[in-house]
């Protein structure tokens, strides 16, 4: 029964953690990631506020859950402060705030399931979409024929977040399994877990506006192939025991 449920719950977050890596492939594989630098702003103030996962409305890293692990929030800080120091290496330096509405009916969403327990399973499943949009962005970078100058030192703190992120990821995961609920409770996450994911991918559509609409071209099989190697990463490495 609790392989059947990790299954479910990793069948239905996988179509949106693909979303979130093409997002990340497509965005970093644009030329001016580097000089259109919003989508860096967004995510430094993410790693500060944890866009709902840290815990209830109005808190942030510093404040978080007392029941939230210190070594997981050591490293959520870290994570911030690594992004902050990119900041010094982009084309001109990202603006002091930037606006992304996707992001707010996401963290609404996960403010409001954090006062049930069983809900806030979910919240704590979809942490970082499956890493998705981090992956993406390396496997871009990967993928260069011209690596660009910024590209060794976001591949660096990229890769530090994605092998924390990835066993926080895999703990929402271990708890769920770990829960004795019933099977009304399991279909109420399985939809909460898609209700945010999805914002989760319109929070990032935001976040890369600019990537987005450029104009530039991609080797489908370039994609194809990072995309299996992705799903593969994610079908084992957030999946329970």
């Amino acid at each position: 029964m609790t392989s059947g449920r990790i299954e479910r719950a990793l069948a239905t977050s996988m179509p949106f953690w693909l979303e979130e890596f093409e997002i990340g492939f497509r965005a970093f594989s644009a030329s001016d990631i580097y000089r259109e630098t919003g989508w860096l702003t967004i995510q430094i103030a993410k790693e500060w506020t944890g866009s709902g996962v840290y815990g209830p409305a109005g808190v942030d890293v510093e404040s978080a859950n007392a029941d939230a692990p210190q070594d997981k929030l050591d490293e959520e800080l870290s994570h911030h402060r690594g992004l902050i120091d990119l900041g010094g290496v982009m084309d001109g330096a990202p603006p002091a705030e930037v606006a992304n509405c996707s992001g707010d009916a996401l963290v609404s969403l996960r403010n409001r399931l954090w006062d049930d327990p069983v809900a806030r399973l979910a919240v704590a499943m979809s942490e970082g979409g499956g890493l998705g949009m981090f992956a993406g962005a390396l496997a871009a970078i990967a993928a260069r024929s011209e690596p660009l100058s910024q590209d060794a030192a976001v591949a660096q703190c990229f890769g530090a977040i994605i092998t924390d992120e990835a066993g926080h990821v895999a703990g929402g995961f271990a708890a769920f399994a770990a829960a004795t609920l019933t099977m009304e409770q399991d279909e109420a996450i399985y939809r909460h877990l898609a209700d945010i994911l999805a914002l989760k991918v319109a929070e990032r559509q935001g976040q890369f506006a600019p990537q987005l609409t450029a104009t530039f071209a991609i080797a489908p099989s370039a994609l194809a192939q990072a995309t299996g190697t992705y799903r593969a990463f994610a079908s084992t490495r957030f999946t329970a025991p």
